[in-house]
């Protein structure tokens, strides 16, 4: 959830993207995620990654409270 800074509150912050890869030896393995709104300023993130392993993982929003990204490395077992 996207959270306000002032109120604690959620909030909507539009149209919310993710992506998944995972770098090996010689090749990127891409992943599958799909991100929908469950309610105002809460989304529900589903992903099909192809296998285990550390995954490069990166959100973008862009909406009413802003742009932004945010990068972090996922494990799938």
């Amino acid at each position: 959830a996207f959270t306000s800074n002032t109120t604690g509150g959620p909030v909507d912050v539009g149209t919310v993207k993710a992506a998944a890869v995972m770098t090996m030896p010689g090749m990127v393995m891409p992943g599958s995620v799909a991100v929908a709104p469950v309610a105002p300023g809460r989304y529900r993130a589903t992903g099909e990654l192809g296998m285990a392993g550390a995954y490069q993982m990166e959100i973008e929003w862009d909406g009413p409270a802003g742009r932004g990204l945010a990068s972090f490395e996922g494990t799938v077992q």
